[in-house]
């Protein structure tokens, strides 16, 4: 949704519905439905709407036991995978922001990254070598 039609919502006196809100009813809503899929040796596995959303609500307990804190920036350093969605959502459903930093970034970018946004923390995923 772009930003003229949220500014209609708003003008027509429409309630607007945060990103983690709108999850939350929406795995609510779903429940057992598939949310994603993960593709692995024996083909692509679902995980439930409610499996994510307890994966989002775990990420969330985690980064506050971090000390992350409303208005705090994190990074995320990973590929495009379940994990850097729920840390997102994480992010967000504690009032924290994330900056994402791929593994095709430079060590210089990746820097200017981490200190430009502040982060407070860094998730970085472990790379494995595939089995040769």
């Amino acid at each position: 949704m772009g930003r003229m039609a949220l500014a209609e919502q708003f003008s027509e006196g429409r309630l607007f519905i945060s990103p983690p809100q709108r999850f939350l009813s929406t795995a609510e809503r779903r429940g057992a439905a598939a949310a994603y899929y993960v593709r692995e040796d024996k083909g692509w596995t679902p995980t439930s709407w409610s499996t994510y959303r307890d994966e989002v609500r775990q990420a969330a307990r985690a980064l506050v036991a971090l000390g992350v804190k409303p208005g705090d920036a994190i990074a995320v350093f990973g590929y495009n995978k379940p994990e850097w969605v729920i840390m997102d959502l994480a992010a967000m459903m504690i009032g924290a922001s994330v900056a994402g930093i791929y593994f095709t970034s430079s060590a210089r970018d990746a820097a200017y990254i981490l200190n430009h946004a502040q982060c407070a923390i860094l998730l970085a995923e472990k790379h494995t070598s595939p089995s040769v």
